[in-house]
């Protein structure tokens, strides 16, 4: 099985999944479900209901400890009654348990499918304009308006193509993209009744992002320069900078991830969603996690091009003010595939801080996990 999770100690025998008892949730409200196992080092799920073409699936993140947290927001086809089968391994044991769970039909509320993620990477060098399609999925709304919210970028402009999607571009002027590498945009959806309400944050990072450098080494000017998602435009002074208000110098600070991956060696005959978990922490908080990923090998495996990459925003189970445990779940992509296909899944991911914002004048820090090149494990349908 594929479960990239955290290690606990682990008891002699197999354990007991507790947490596990049959649950009701409507339609559009997300059910939570809080596992534990004593000396549990991986948990993993099962279900009778098909998530291979879905794009929001079902959450399941280790947080230490043996235990777990497992999310999902059914949808209205899924009214009914259905099952999920959790394991867990300590030990090298299995231990399973059955969750009964009954939909009922609910609000049905609107929810943003595309794009994915929290944001992405632009290199203006190489293209005037980004175009990026938000689209909404509702079952009782047969006609949704899409429209700026607060904050919105000046150039960015946003056109609804049909009742449910609309397009947007955004034609930075050079002197904004001097002035500014992140910008934050709010798209909202709202029902034809105005009953139903849905807002989708995105955040456009200007330039080639790299991994953060530490500000007291300066990069070596004889190295290979990175590509188009991986170069930051802005790289913090020796000292960090200074803030424009005059104050203390910049943090030099930078997103910590502690990852267990697997490597391009291991090869797992498996075909439910993909789990990827990590502890991500930094000082002044986080501005997001991403999980950037493709079953494609990238044109350049040490410097990939990210905006060529799917990408999800992870969600945190745990989360302080520095950081916590995140994971994100993504279809198998052999899980459409006749058994005895082959994929391999290469991903990396990344961390965003807050120091823009928190200290103008300041530059945000960007970590990569790995620093360059991908992570990379190959699945096999069974």
């Amino acid at each position: 099985m594929v479960a990239l999770a955290m290690a606990a100690c682990a008891p002699a025998t197999g354990t007991t999944l507790e947490g596990v008892t049959p649950r009701t949730v409507a339609v559009g409200n997300e059910l939570e479900v809080y596992l534990r196992a004593l000396g549990g080092d991986s948990f993993d799920f099962e279900s009778d209901i098909d998530f291979s073409r879905r794009t929001v699936l079902p959450s399941l993140l280790p947080y230490g400890g043996g235990q777990a947290v497992f999310r999902w927001t059914p949808l209205a086809d899924d009214v009914g009654d259905h099952v999920f089968q959790f394991s867990v391994r300590a030990n090298g044991v299995d231990s399973t348990a059955t969750m009964p769970v009954t939909v009922l039909p609910g609000s049905d509320q609107l929810a943003f499918r595309q794009p994915i993620g929290a944001g992405t990477t632009f290199d203006f060098s190489a293209h005037p304009c980004l175009s990026v399609e938000f689209a909404v999925d509702n079952a009782s709304a047969d006609e949704v308006a899409l429209s700026p919210g607060e904050p919105w970028a000046a150039n960015a402009e946003l056109e609804q193509t049909d009742s449910l999607t609309a397009q947007l571009k955004f034609c930075p002027t050079a002197a904004e993209v001097r002035s500014s590498s992140v910008f934050p945009l709010l798209v909202l959806a709202d029902s034809k009744d105005g009953r139903q309400h849905a807002e989708k944050r995105f955040a456009i990072v200007i330039g080639k992002i790299a991994p953060a450098l530490d500000a007291a080494v300066p990069p070596d000017a004889g190295s290979k320069p990175m590509d188009a998602a991986r170069v930051d435009a802005d790289l913090p002074s020796v000292d960090g900078g200074s803030p424009d208000d005059g104050g203390d110098v910049c943090p030099i600070a930078a997103p910590v991830i502690v990852h267990t991956a697997k490597t391009d060696q291991d090869v797992f005959t498996y075909e439910s969603p993909l789990h990827i978990n990590a502890l991500v922490t930094n000082p002044d908080g986080l501005q997001g996690v991403l999980l950037f990923y493709s079953s494609t090998p990238p044109a350049d495996m040490m410097y990939p091009d990210l905006t060529k990459m799917s990408s999800i925003e992870l969600s945190c189970s745990d989360c302080t003010e520095t950081g916590g445990h995140f994971s994100g779940t993504v279809r198998n992509p052999v899980a459409s595939l006749k058994s005895g296909s082959r994929k391999t899944f290469y991903y990396l991911l990344s961390a965003i801080d807050y120091d823009d914002v928190l200290y103008p004048g300041c530059d945000y820090h960007v970590t990569f996990d790995p620093p360059t090149g991908l992570h990379s494990f190959t699945t096999v349908k069974p």
